[in-house]
């Protein structure tokens, strides 16, 4: 294992819910292995007590001696007794910790991952199909795996191993996976026990009561990843330019310790409008944040810039060389993030825009093919795009590394997130699969995502954050009036984010508007609640600049709109036919 691969604090041990294979134990008592086999996974000597094991381990993938019978108080079938092989990155002959004397609680080793491993044995014959079993726990990404031994060395073991599966805090607060009571920092200091949420989103996992919230926070997971994040995830772009490090550490300080948000978005060209003398000052505040907190209580995700010829200022090997998704790039661009932020490792890694013309984004025209063509000719020397492979390839080299955990996109289109997933089936030890997409979604900003990505994302489980949720502001009323402050985002950076005003957005904002003052609610609680308890969203990126405004977005998490009246989401589904994508018609169009 790679000594930058994230360090865990589990908490206690649990009883793993697994179909006909649970076993009861206490929290403090963790499951116990009989080893009675050895395991060629990844050319290592796994689990043995044989006192003939040979002294010179066989060759990678060797037969497998004796029986399986391991796991036998968790598991029933011989495959499953093959978990010795279900590391992480197992089938790249990554060793097996050393463990040191004594160890409790022990270090994470990897989250196992039930639906991309199978037994070994099935695949070198030595365990029969019919007896083998697929791992099915539904839940297994908020389990992790542990190894305890005395005097563990490489190679072969022979010493007496214990299997333990924990749950970290938040999974704690967050997960019930069996009717046994939990405790945890999260939940008994700061509110009290987590409940299960029976929401219908396919994400959820749970609730936890926190002080500011009359409903609690509820938690999900991110898409395919063992990532457990907040329904509501922290912006942090005006970090460094409208916010001092000083006002930025406060908002985050506030909305994690009060609000129970674990989950945080940054990306190496923050703060915007982006520009050289700014460029990742955004990092530092998060790096701030950091001090003095458990790193594994915060859920870091970061962007890597797609291609602009015209931004050549970002920290590359060669200066002045214009942003691209090339493997070089990106390799640097996450090395120079990991050093700003002071972390080792970054949870969720995504690329902000796609390195190539696609068309929509940002308010532009939808795609035209004409357009890729001369944007090729015009914007990259003749020379196709940086292909999707490449791109993975970089970001599979990161994870084996542990600088990485987990992959998404940003901005990004049903044809990249199926090529990507795609190019993941075929190759699954190539190419890392994405967990996320992070795009544009609001009450006005609705059919890009709807009309395509929602089921791609859907069926290919890739989990939405979405981002401008009051499209920049403009949701919020504030731009409809003169009395909006000089140090409102589109008034201090005229012509950023023009698109919400320079267009017919603004009179579907007024109707927006309209609407929620006839139920009483203010434009940013209808605006927030809508998308924040929308069933196609995992996690909503909120931003603010002053702590009154982070009052007013997230107190709104407590507002459902059936709870005001069943007829709301009605009246704005009328408004959206309307004004179905106000954002790309201008007012004015010449």
């Amino acid at each position: 294992m790679s000594s930058t691969m994230p360090p865990q604090t589990p908490e206690c041990c649990v009883p793993l819910n697994a179909p006909a294979a649970c076993t009861s134990t206490s929290r403090a008592t963790p499951l116990t292995l009989r080893t009675q086999a050895r395991s060629r996974y990844a050319g290592y000597h796994y689990l043995s007590e044989i006192s003939d094991n040979p002294a010179t381990p066989a060759a990678p993938n060797g037969a497998i001696q004796i029986p399986c019978q391991i796991l036998k108080e968790v598991v029933s079938s011989a495959a499953k007794a093959e978990l010795a092989g279900t590391f992480h990155n197992g089938k790249r002959r990554m060793p097996h910790p050393r463990l040191p004397r004594g160890t409790w609680p022990p270090p994470r080793t990897y989250a196992y991952h039930h639906r991309q491993f199978t037994a070994v044995g099935i695949a070198n014959d030595t365990v029969k199909q019919k007896r083998s079993k697929q791992w099915t726990c539904d839940s297994t990404g908020s389990v992790t795996g542990v190894w305890l031994a005395l005097n563990i060395e490489y190679g072969i073991y022979n010493h007496n191993i214990i299997y333990a599966i924990y749950r970290t805090p938040i999974l704690l607060a967050a997960t019930a996976l069996s009717s046994s009571s939990f405790s945890s920092k999260t939940s008994s200091s700061k509110a009290g026990a987590a409940t299960t949420n029976n929401n219908n989103n396919k994400y959820s996992v749970g609730n936890v009561k926190v002080p500011m919230l009359r409903n609690g926070m509820d938690y999900v997971r991110l898409g395919d990843s063992d990532l457990i994040v907040s329904k509501v995830c922290m912006g942090t772009m005006t970090y460094g330019e409208q916010n001092t490090i000083e006002e930025g550490v406060a908002l985050l300080r506030r909305a994690f310790d009060d609000y129970g948000i674990n989950f945080l978005d940054t990306a190496e060209i923050y703060p915007v409008p982006t520009k050289p003398t700014t460029q990742g000052q955004t990092d530092y505040t998060v790096r701030e944040f950091l001090k003095n907190r458990n790193r594994n209580d915060v859920v870091i995700a970061t962007k890597v810039a797609g291609r602009s010829p015209r931004m050549t200022w970002l920290p590359r090997a060669q200066p002045n060389t214009p942003a691209d998704l090339t493997k070089e790039q990106i390799l640097q661009s996450v090395d120079a993030s990991l050093e700003r932020l002071g972390c080792q490792y970054i949870d969720l890694l995504q690329i902000h825009w796609p390195g190539r013309y696609c068309g929509g984004s940002f308010g532009s025209p939808d795609f035209k093919p004409s357009q890729y063509e001369q944007d090729i000719k015009d914007n990259n020397n003749n020379l196709p795009p940086v292909p999707f492979q490449e791109q993975l390839e970089a970001m599979q080299q990161l994870i084996r590394e542990g600088k990485v955990r987990y992959i998404g996109v940003s901005n990004e289109t049903p044809f990249g997130v199926c090529t990507m997933v795609e190019l993941h089936n075929r190759y699954p030890d190539l190419y890392p699969k994405i967990v996320s997409i992070q795009n544009s979604y609001s009450l006005v900003v609705r059919k890009d995502y709807e009309a395509g990505l929602a089921e791609t994302c859907y069926h290919h489980n890739v989990a939405l954050l979405p981002y401008s949720p009051l499209a920049g502001g403009a949701l919020t009323g504030k731009y409809r009036t003169e009395e909006t402050s000089k140090n409102a985002r589109m008034n201090l950076f005229p012509g950023f984010m023009e698109r919400y005003l320079q267009s017919i957005n603004e009179e579907a904002v007024n109707c927006y508007c309209g609407l929620a003052h006839k139920y009483n609610l203010t434009p940013t609680q209808l605006a927030l609640s809508w998308c924040y308890h929308n069933e196609l969203c995992a996690s909503t990126i909120v931003g603010a600049t002053t702590m009154e405004q982070l009052e007013e977005n997230l107190q709104a998490y407590d507002i459902k709109l059936d709870d005001v009246n069943t007829k709301i989401r009605e009246e704005i589904d009328a408004i959206y036919k309307k004004y179905t994508d106000p954002t790309k018609a201008r007012n004015n169009p010449q």
